[in-house]
């Protein structure tokens, strides 16, 4: 027994002395400095400004930025430094590769620290969320908690490195406010240094029409071109011969010419066109049929060109998409080790795990992702979180999403691109999903379902009850009732009928009466654009004419909901309500499907 209570004693002195439990009161450091060195890179001396308006923001102290730290405390680092090793020589900056971060709390002085180039920034954001509960909620809006008087924080060292090293999310927000986007931690969309650049890695897409141009080659050359049926397409959409040896030298060329126009980046994309229209010639169609996929041979013909790169550009990646027709790995053929393979998932059912392998339309996705996993060592995922068919119906995909990027973190997929409406903003509640989805690749570890809960509080405050009700009930509908949606569903899929549609538009009502002022009525006000777009789409299904021709000839109450939904669309941006919308006006897109009378 005495052993045992000089060890629990030895545990109690060992934790006190060593600093564990202590704790800063962010109150006392109101004379401590800022310090960011003179040679520090952009997004350092960027990350100092940050920090200094941050904390100011939660404390209500606006700290000093210097390059002169004090002589042994009182020092808030930025970046690391000569100063750093000095004074907290048990901190550095190694193995934290480009995005990696350190944050080291003691009594006498604060050290934020990472990688170049982006690392130091992101721990100044992780900083911020982590220890004084700040959340970028949208590009608007950056929540900041109340009381600024009682903010205290353990000393500690935390490290973090993230897994992908790529992280995209393809929603128009991001596009038009990249600074927005590096706060969420995304490295795809803002390419000032300032801000830490972008990857330079990058999502690979369709390029074989670029690199073998048809209005160069067809005439005299139509057997660079597939043979489908017997016959080469001389098609736009159609692909190329890829074991055409000719063929393979143009896109070698094109590829080593792209190298030398853009050698800033790493990775370059040797990508089908958008079609299933491969070649079935003798050659190519051997080769296929050896390796059980069309893969076969459209990879044999990236390796080739791989190979060739590698012999002049060793460092340089080449990237194609395992889409479609090439998303099932060949029997024998592996990638070469300077080749990347991008997993494409435009087949599976979005509101289920991709990991369920009792889900039929998911689990050939899942076999070929553990497939690709044990030959390839750039495997990267191109995903789809939203309905192109419909930007603005609910789709209750939130909590698939968690656990899908939680899977991709257990099988080592090295960068994620998650397409969704990069077209306009304002789409199906896009800033929600926006946060929720950025923090889950940032922290695969985060649950999907509490962010929602999260951001539907700090965002819609009085509103969000009604609003998370709804959102419950529709992602509790995809077990109850076994509601699968592809990229393209309607809402007869996923909405079902009129009472559910109803029933989405009763509880925005409700939060629009609940909403706390102005700011977020107007945040209501466009996330409730899904509900009139649900009401809309299913009366406008229920109201066909024997032509197939949608004629909205229903209650005056759901002319009045469309007419809103037109204010409201032009109102909060809401430019494109599918992706392939010829027009940038919801209300001209509209009155093509449906026949309104012009006197209403």
């Amino acid at each position: 027994m005495k052993t045992q209570n000089y060890l629990i004693l030895f545990i109690v002195l060992f934790i006190t002395t060593t600093g564990f439990s202590q704790k800063l009161n962010l109150k006392s450091v109101k004379d401590w400095k800022i310090v960011v060195v003179n040679d520090a890179i952009p997004s350092e001396k960027f990350a100092a400004e940050e920090f200094q308006s941050l904390f100011d923001q939660a404390t209500g102290i606006k700290l000093e930025i210097t390059d002169s730290p004090n002589a042994k405390s009182k020092n808030i680092f930025i970046g690391y430094s000569l100063a750093v090793k000095t004074l907290m020589p048990n901190i550095d900056n190694m193995d934290l590769e480009q995005e990696g971060l350190k944050i080291k709390i003691t009594k006498e002085n604060i050290a934020i620290i990472g990688g170049k180039p982006r690392g130091t920034l992101y721990g100044v954001y992780e900083f911020a969320e982590r220890y004084l509960g700040i959340r970028f909620l949208a590009y608007d809006y950056t929540y900041v908690p109340g009381n600024k008087n009682k903010i205290t924080i353990p000393c500690e060292e935390f490290t973090y490195i993230p897994c992908f090293m790529y992280r995209n999310v393809y929603y128009r927000e991001n596009i038009s406010h990249p600074e927005f986007s590096v706060r969420l931690r995304y490295n795809a969309f803002e390419q000032d240094l300032k801000y830490g650049g972008v990857s330079d890695m990058h999502f690979v897409n369709h390029s074989f029409n670029r690199q073998l141009p048809l209005n160069i080659y067809s005439n005299d050359h139509p057997e660079y071109f597939a043979e489908v049926k017997g016959k080469r397409l001389l098609d736009p959409a159609a692909q190329i011969c890829v074991t055409n040896p000719e063929v393979t030298n143009i896109m070698t060329k094109a590829v080593l010419n792209e190298i030398v126009e853009h050698p800033e980046n790493k990775n370059y994309s040797v990508v089908q066109n958008d079609s299933y229209l491969y070649c079935t010639c003798k050659n190519c169609e051997a080769i296929n049929q050896q390796e059980d996929s069309p893969m076969g041979s459209h990879l044999a013909m990236v390796n080739t060109i791989a190979d060739e790169v590698a012999k002049q550009y060793p460092d340089k990646i080449i990237g194609t998409l395992a889409y479609q027709y090439t998303r099932k790995p060949p029997k024998t053929i592996v990638p070469r080790d300077n080749v990347m393979i991008q997993l494409c998932s435009i087949e599976c059912n979005l509101l289920h795990p991709y990991a369920d392998k009792d889900n039929k339309m998911n689990k050939p996705f899942g076999d070929d992702l553990a497939s690709w996993g044990k030959i390839c060592k750039n495997l990267w995922i191109w995903d789809y979180i939203v309905d192109y068919n419909l930007y603005g119906l609910p789709f209750p995909n939130i909590k698939s999403i968690g656990q899908n990027i939680k899977w991709y973190k257990a099988n080592n997929i090295k960068g994620v691109f998650m397409e969704a409406n990069y077209n306009s903003e304002a789409g199906e509640m896009s800033d929600l999903r926006n946060y929720v989805t950025s923090r889950c690749l940032w922290n695969p570890e985060l649950d999907s379902w509490e962010l929602t809960k999260e951001f539907c509080n700090l965002y819609y405050k009085k509103a969000a009850k009604p609003i998370l009700e709804y959102l419950t009930t529709i992602h509790d509908n995809v077990e109850k009732k076994d509601i699968s949606g592809q990229f393209n569903s309607s809402a007869q899929a996923i909405v079902k009928d009129s009472d559910f549609a109803n029933y989405i538009f009763s509880k925005f009502e409700e939060a629009m009466k609940l909403a706390d002022d102005d700011t977020v009525r107007n945040r209501v006000e466009r996330a409730s654009l899904c509900a009139y777009v649900a009401v809309i789409e299913i009366e406008k299904g229920n109201a066909t004419d024997s032509v197939q021709r949608a004629k909205f000839t229903s209650s005056d109450r759901n002319l009045k909901i469309m007419k809103t939904f037109f204010e409201l669309a032009k109102k909060h941006g809401m430019k494109n309500y599918r992706e392939t919308a010829s027009t940038t006006d919801v209300e001209k897109s509209y009155a093509r499907e449906l026949k309104i009378n012009e006197n209403n």
